[in-house]
C-alpha cells in the first residue's frame, strides 16, 4: 500500500535465517535487501522502512564501523588495485576472475569490477595508471557497459565482518566459553567430543586468519560496543511507527520460545556453546532503541501498554468504502455526497487505462475530476484525483475530510499492473528443487544423478560442492557458485535417463545433433513463413469504450503473463495476416482467462 503512495521511498527490512553451522550455500537474496536497506540509511536517503520483530532482533554492525567499512569512489579518486582489492575482501567481498552475482569483485589489468549489494548492476572502473579513466555500471549477462557514472558508494557485502583488529578478542572469548560449557560435560561424551572439534576448528579460522563462512557463530563473542541494531541507523529525526504493540509482544514470545527450544538441541548435541543464547537482541533492546527517537503507537485496544507512556493521546476514526462493482453513475453519486461536505477524494485506478478512462466516464457525466501520474501531490477541498496504483481497500476519515477509493471498490476487482525491472538471467536452480538420487543436466558434461552437497578441503580453504555421479564410478563436484549450469532433468517418471560418462564425447555429440536439428526446424520454418506472408486474414477492430468495460468487469486480477498474451494477441488480430500463434500453459496457469 505504502509503495502506491511513495514508490522507490519504501523499503522493506525482511528477516533472515540463523544458521549455527557452516555452510557456504547460503541464499543472498534476503541478506542483499538487509544491506540496501543499511546502505541507504547510512548515506541518510530519505526513506520510509517497513520492518518485522523478525527482521529487527538480529544484530548488526555499529553503524560508525560499517560506514568505516563502506568506500566511496569518484572520478578524481586515486587508485591502488591491490590496496582495493585488500579492501573489499576485509569488506566480505569474494574475488573471482568474472563477477557474476552481488559481493563479488575481479582484476583484469586495470579493470575493476565489483557487484556491491546496494546497486541493481556491478560497477567497472576502469584504470589509466592510478587514476580513474572512467566508472560505469554493466550487466551481468551481456558483460556490456549502461551508463557512465562520476561517483560510487560500495558498502559491505556482509551485516557483520570479521575484521583482524578484533580477532585476537574474539578467539579469546570463544575459548574462555569453551572451557565454561565442556567444564560440567562427561570427557569422552559424544556431546563434549562434538563441541571440542568443531569450535577448535573455528578458533584455528580465526586465529589463522582464514575465511569464516557463518559468522553468526562469533557474534556473542564480538564486543557490544561494536555491535547494534537497525534502529540505531535512524537518522536523529527519524519518527518510529509502532503498529499494535501488544501483538508484536506476543509475536517476539512466541519466536524467543522457538528459538530457545532449538538453543537447547543445539546445545545438547554439542553444535553450540552456552552464549549462543545471546545471538539475537531481546524485546527490550528493540524497545530501548525507540525510546531515542519520536516514537507513535497505533492501537486498537483501549488498554495501556506497559512499555510506553505516551505523552499525548489522538483518537482516529475512519470508515470502510463500500463497492460500486464498475457502476460509475452511482460512484458519481457517492462522489458529489463527499464534495458537498468538502472532502479531499483520492480514487487509485490500478492501472494508467483504467485512470484514464474513468476520468473520461465521469466528466461525461458532469463531475469535475482530474487524472494526475502523482496522487501525492496537493489537494484542495472538493478535489478529486484519479491515480494509478492500488491498495488493499479505500477508507475515510471524517475528521480531515479525506476519502480514498481502492480500484477494488470502483470495480469489484484490482487490477495493479506491476511493471518490473526485467533483467536478463539465466534460469537456476535451488537446493529446494534437488534431493540425492534425481538426475541433473550439467551443460558441459551431460545426464550425471545428484548425490548431496559435499564439503572438501583445497589447500586449507573448505567449500561445499555438490556432487554428481556419472556412468562408470565417474564423480563431478561442481563448486556450488557454479549451481548455474546445473538443470534439473526432465523427463518421465517411469523411465529412467541414459547417464553420460565424464570421459567420452557422447554428451559433445548430443548436442550437436540436438542443435542440427534446430536448424533444420529452423529452415522449414522460415519457408512455412514466407508463403504465410503472402496469404490474406480478416483485420479485427482495435478495442471500443464497450470492449474496455466489459474487460474493467473481469472478476479475476490478471498475471504479467496474462496481459502480455492478451496485448500480443489483439495485437495479431487486428492485422490483415492469419493469425498464428498458440497459448500454451500448465493446467491452471490462465488460459481461459486470456481466451
Amino acid at each position: 500500500d505504502l509503495k502506491s503512495f511513495h514508490g522507490e521511498k519504501v523499503e522493506m527490512f525482511p528477516s533472515r535465517e540463523m544458521f549455527f553451522y557452516k555452510i557456504d550455500a547460503i541464499s543472498s537474496e534476503r541478506l542483499n535487501q538487509r544491506l540496501r536497506v543499511i546502505s541507504r540509511l547510512l548515506q541518510q536517503e530519505d526513506i520510509i522502512l517497513v520492518a518485522s520483530i523478525e527482521g529487527l532482533l538480529f544484530r548488526l554492525m555499529e553503524p560508525e564501523l560499517f560506514k568505516e567499512y563502506s568506500i566511496t569512489i569518484n572520478l578524481d579518486s586515486i587508485i591502488d588495485l591491490e590496496e582495493l582489492g585488500d579492501s573489499l575482501v576485509a569488506c566480505g567481498y569474494e574475488r573471482e576472475t568474472m563477477v557474476e552475482g552481488i559481493g563479488q569483485f575481479s582484476i583484469r589489468g586495470g579493470i575493476i569490477d565489483v557487484f556491491p549489494p546496494n546497486s541493481n548492476y556491478p560497477y567497472r572502473i576502469e584504470l589509466f595508471g592510478d587514476e580513474i579513466d572512467s566508472i560505469r555500471n554493466f550487466d551481468v549477462e551481456s558483460q556490456r557497459s549502461l551508463e557512465n557514472m562520476a561517483e560510487i558508494f560500495i558498502c559491505p557485502a556482509k551485516e557483520i565482518l570479521l575484521l583482524d583488529k578484533f580477532r585476537d578478542e574474539i578467539s579469546n572469548n570463544l575459548r574462555k566459553d569453551l572451557e565454561k560449557t565442556t567444564k560440567n560435560l562427561e570427557k569422552g561424551s559424544k556431546t563434549r567430543i562434538n563441541m571440542e572439534d568443531k569450535f577448535q576448528e573455528i578458533l584455528e579460522e580465526i586465529e589463522e586468519k582464514l575465511h569464516i563462512s557463518n559468522i553468526d557463530m562469533l557474534i556473542p563473542y564480538i564486543n557490544k560496543n561494536n555491535l547494534s541494531n537497525l534502529l540505531d541507523y535512524l537518522s536523529e529525526d527519524s519518527m518510529v511507527f509502532i503498529d499494535e504493540p501488544q501483538r508484536i509482544e506476543e509475536r517476539y514470545n512466541i519466536l524467543r520460545e522457538e528459538f530457545n527450544y532449538e538453543i537447547i538441541d543445539k546445545l545438547e548435541a554439542g553444535e553450540i556453546l552456552s552464549s549462543h543464547n545471546r545471538m539475537k537482541l531481546d524485546f527490550t533492546e528493540v524497545l530501548e532503541a525507540t525510546k531515542e527517537k519520536i516514537t507513535i503507537v497505533n492501537t486498537e485496544l483501549l488498554k495501556q501498554s506497559i512499555h510506553f507512556n505516551p505523552q499525548s493521546i489522538l483518537n482516529f476514526s475512519s470508515k470502510s468504502i463500500p463497492s460500486f462493482h464498475n457502476d460509475i453513475e452511482l460512484l458519481k453519486e457517492e462522489l458529489d455526497y463527499y464534495k458537498y461536505k468538502g472532502y479531499k477524494t483520492i480514487i487509485f485506478s490500478g492501472t494508467e487505462d483504467r485512470g484514464k478512462r474513468l476520468e473520461e466516464a465521469l466528466m461525461d457525466l458532469g463531475m469535475e475530476c482530474l487524472y494526475v501520474e502523482n496522487g501525492l501531490r496537493e489537494i484542495k477541498s472538493n478535489q478529486v484525483f484519479i491515480t494509478p496504483g492500488s491498495i488493499n481497500g479505500g477508507f475515510e476519515y471524517p475528521q480531515i475530510k479525506f476519502l480514498l477509493i481502492s480500484d477494488k471498490e470502483v470495480y469489484g476487482s484490482s487490477k495493479e499492473r506491476i511493471r518490473k525491472e526485467k533483467r536478463k538471467r539465466k534460469s537456476t536452480i535451488s537446493f529446494s528443487d534437488l534431493n540425492p538420487g534425481d538426475f541433473v543436466v550439467h551443460e558441459n558434461h551431460g545426464i550425471g544423478q545428484y548425490k548431496g552437497i559435499e564439503q572438501i578441503d583445497i589447500q586449507g580453504i573448505k567449500k561445499d560442492y555438490l556432487t554428481i555421479n556419472y556412468k562408470g564410478g565417474d564423480k563431478l563436484y561442481v563448486p556450488i557458485d557454479q549451481m548455474n549450469l546445473i538443470q534439473k532433468y526432465i523427463g518421465s517418471d517411469s523411465v529412467k535417463p541414459k547417464v553420460n560418462r565424464l570421459s567420452s564425447t557422447e554428451w559433445l555429440k548430443t548436442k550437436t545433433k540436438a542443435r542440427k536439428a534446430v536448424e533444420d526446424m529452423a529452415v522449414d520454418l522460415l519457408e512455412l513463413y514466407a508463403k504465410r506472408e503472402n496469404l490474406e486474414g480478416y483485420a479485427f477492430s482495435s478495442d471500443t469504450p464497450w470492449q474496455n468495460q466489459f474487460e474493467d468487469l473481469f472478476p479475476y486480477e490478471e498475471t504479467e503473463g496474462q496481459i502480455k498474451s492478451s496485448e500480443e494477441i489483439k495485437k495479431d488480430m487486428e492485422k490483415p495476416k492469419p493469425v498464428d500463434r498458440l497459448l500454451c500453459g500448465d493446467v491452471g496457469y490462465g488460459k481461459t482467462e486470456v481466451a
